[in-house]
């Protein structure tokens, strides 16, 4: 792994303590995975694996590996609907002889999907206006079309922004149990520099191995598997690709 220059190798953990949308466990991950890639955090040869990012995070803590995943797991790029602030998720049908919505306390809730974007409203209704609501969710479904528009992404993404270099669709796929699907993005990711494929499971805590270039990969790497099936993350060099 190419070791980077000396004049950036705090450069990254200190932009991260001054990003204010990096906090918690979210910045301890950040944190420990810039001490395996940037600094001398201990590490096996030219192999970082995403386990000791998790052991350097939560030290003594038991299933660290299932913590880091929840942790990247709510940090994967993707859609996520609008909610109502506190106290205004109240009624929202449209008054007759005012201006403005009922604002009357709602008894069911849910959304409308705007089928030309993908991107979802919030909508709200009290007793009183159950018919409304139940009108607006039946022609929001009748006007569904056969291929619906898939919004763009608007959560998450932060530690993407610090480590470039990092296939982040495919740890949110290994985070989120193959669950994780890409939404448009304003701009295109960064090409990163290393490659994730999921593994055979070896690992005695299942955790990832992230390798850069000019890292021996033997002969038996394990293939590429599906995320649904193996959990087990394993990166290599992209001219070592089977």
């Amino acid at each position: 792994m190419t070791e980077a220059p000396p004049d950036t190798l705090h450069r990254r953990t200190v932009q991260m303590l001054a990003d204010p949308e990096l906090g918690g466990d979210l910045l301890l991950v950040g944190v420990a995975l810039a001490g395996l890639l940037d600094l001398d955090a201990p590490r096996v040869g030219e192999r970082v694996r995403l386990g000791d990012v998790a052991k350097l995070a939560w030290p003594r803590t038991p299933g660290t590996r299932y913590i880091l995943r929840r942790v990247l797991a709510g940090d994967a790029r993707t859609y996520r609907a609008p909610e109502p602030s506190y106290g205004e998720d109240r009624c929202t049908a449209p008054m007759l002889r005012r201006a403005g919505t009922c604002g009357r306390a709602r008894s069911c809730y849910g959304y409308l999907t705007d089928w030309a974007t993908g991107e979802q409203n919030w909508i709200a209704a009290c007793t009183r206006h159950s018919d409304w609501w139940n009108a607006r969710r039946a022609e929001n479904e009748a006007a569904r079309p056969a291929r619906p528009s898939v919004p763009a992404a608007n959560h998450g993404g932060v530690l993407a922004r610090h480590f470039p270099e990092l296939p982040w669709p495919q740890v949110w796929t290994w985070a989120t149990g193959g669950t994780w699907s890409e939404h448009p993005e304003e701009r295109p990711w960064p090409r990163p520099s290393l490659t994730l494929y999921v593994g055979d499971g070896g690992d005695e805590d299942g955790s990832a191995e992230l390798a850069g270039e000019g890292v021996d990969v033997p002969a038996d790497h394990p293939r590429p598997a599906c995320a649904r099936e193996q959990m087990t993350l394993v990166a290599v060099p992209p001219a070592d690709r089977p």
